[in-house]
């Protein structure tokens, strides 16, 4: 055995005894610790609150919230997503144009944070305007008429304030528009009445103004004018008249009321027409125009007297309206209320001369005011009644039932004279009615009656009219007059077959 060898084992038996001692004193010391140390924990069944924001996210960077449990103080953690840029609508900071692009810058509404983009170049929206006789059209660059210095054409681009031709981008307040001046040979003119703009979209036509929007100098004259907001291709057409064409003029006739009427659609004592002939506007300008002009009026009632035949909502239809006679389809195109309570009233689109009845009746009613004629009629047949003997104010509509008189200028024929005292018939009223018979197809009236040359025929020769009054004249046509109506009357009207 090597010497060196038998030297160390006694050493290294000893160090392991050591170890088994220390073992075994370890051992121990745990046994007797363990009761000191609870052998016994319960999980918590945790009840927690609500998550709160610990950490706030933002638009670029997470956020954390966090959540308790009431009983033992546990936390949980959880992630918030960042926010991300909340971007506005933009706005152009540089405008694009035919020639360059443009820049819109976005605005974060969050943290403020901005970012930019192009704008492609803009393709530009063309304005053509037609080519005709006695005018010519002198385009701007910008609306600064006393300033700038137009250019004879017929094609342009439309473009902004600044002569910036652009495209129309409502978001980006990009608003093309085209501002120009035409020129009329002698003895024509032109309105915005005379112009018709199609193909495109636009917002609207501007006359004037005549004063520079540099509000450097009048105008000289009122040729200047302005298509706003254009959003796409459009094409003018322009229409000059000659002055010497006859002007639509519009009459009233009036009874207990007077009528005022205005220029245009300002209602003001300086917009008033002080006499007439009363002739078609155009509602913005107050020029008298030939084609679209406005008829804008006042009624005035005497004192104790309300206009009764009123609309009380607008009418799109004049031809329903008995107080107002056309000489063509053109002669207005729709009644509206401006306002009712002063007595205001328009008459759009005027092309050709109108007649307008305003009746003004006792603000009790019409109850007393005149005689009743009473109207009975077989199925096959019906009667219109004018309000004046010049047959224009016709209604539409059949009458049923009763009718009050009238006298010739279509007002109600009064009962009983001014005077309460006497209570005497106003022998300078001589009430009468004038109606129209319609029969319906294979039927006709016959009177039975014989008229005179004159085409009158007297009371007591009137079978179908029971009542006070003097005379039954035929104007002919189916169109019949009773006169000097001086008591309630009741007419019979029987149509009947036409003869094989």
């Amino acid at each position: 055995m090597n010497k060196r060898k038998f030297f160390l084992l006694p050493i290294c038996l000893l160090l392991l005894g050591a170890c088994n001692l220390n073992q075994h004193e370890s051992k121990e010391s745990k046994e007797a610790s363990e009761p000191e140390v609870s052998s016994v924990v319960e999980e918590c069944e945790h009840e927690f609150g609500d998550w709160t924001i610990s950490m706030i996210p933002t638009c670029t960077e997470a956020g954390e919230e966090t959540r308790v449990c009431s009983k033992c103080g546990a936390s949980e953690k959880r992630v918030v997503p960042a926010l991300e840029h909340q971007w506005n609508e933009g706005r152009v900071t540089v405008v694009p144009t035919v020639d360059a692009k443009g820049t819109k810058v976005y605005t974060c509404e969050r943290c403020g944070e901005t970012r930019s983009e192009d704008i492609e170049k803009a393709k530009g929206i063309n304005v053509t305007f037609t080519q005709g006789e006695h005018f010519e059209v002198w385009v701007y660059r910008t609306k600064a008429y006393t300033t700038e210095q137009p250019t004879k054409t017929n094609t342009c681009l439309a473009r902004d304030e600044n002569g910036n031709a652009i495209d129309f981008d409502a978001n980006g307040a990009l608003f093309p528009q085209v501002s120009f001046k035409v020129v009329c040979d002698e003895g024509y003119s032109v309105g915005v009445n005379n112009i018709e703009i199609t193909g495109g979209t636009y917002k609207n036509l501007k006359q004037g103004p005549t004063v520079g929007d540099d509000g450097s100098a009048d105008l000289p004259d009122n040729n200047h004018f302005r298509i706003t907001k254009i959003q796409s291709d459009i094409t003018v057409k322009i229409t000059p008249i000659n002055g010497e064409q006859k002007l639509p003029e519009t009459k009233f006739v009036t009874n207990h009321c007077s009528v005022v009427v205005y220029k245009s659609q300002t209602i003001s004592d300086e917009n008033i027409v002080a006499e007439g002939p009363f002739y078609a506007r155009d509602k913005s300008t107050g020029n008298e125009v030939q084609t679209g002009g406005q008829v804008y009026f006042k009624v005035v009632p005497e004192t104790g007297y309300v206009w009764g035949d009123a609309p009380t909502a607008d009418v799109d239809d004049l031809n329903t309206l008995p107080f107002i006679a056309r000489n063509s389809s053109k002669s207005g195109n729709k009644f509206k209320i401006v306002d009712a309570a002063n007595g205001v009233y328009n008459i759009t689109k005027v092309e050709d001369d109108l007649s307008i009845l305003i009746n003004c009746i006792p603000e009790g009613g019409e109850d007393g005011l005149g005689h009743v004629v009473t109207f009975v009629t077989n199925e096959h047949c019906h009667v219109l009644v004018y309000q004046t003997k010049d047959y224009e104010f016709t209604p539409t509509a059949p009458v049923e039932g009763k009718v009050l008189s009238r006298t010739e200028d279509g007002s109600a024929a009064k009962y009983v004279a001014d005077n309460p005292d006497t209570a005497d018939v106003d022998e300078e009223i001589k009430p009468q009615v004038n109606f129209l018979v319609v029969c319906d197809e294979g039927y006709e009236f016959v009177s039975g009656v014989t008229f005179d040359s004159k085409g009158e025929a007297k009371a007591s020769n009137v079978p179908f009219i029971s009542g006070n009054f003097n005379k039954l004249k035929n104007i002919g046509n189916n169109i019949y007059r009773i006169t000097k109506i001086s008591g309630d009357l009741t007419v019979t009207i029987n149509a009947t077959a036409v003869a094989a």
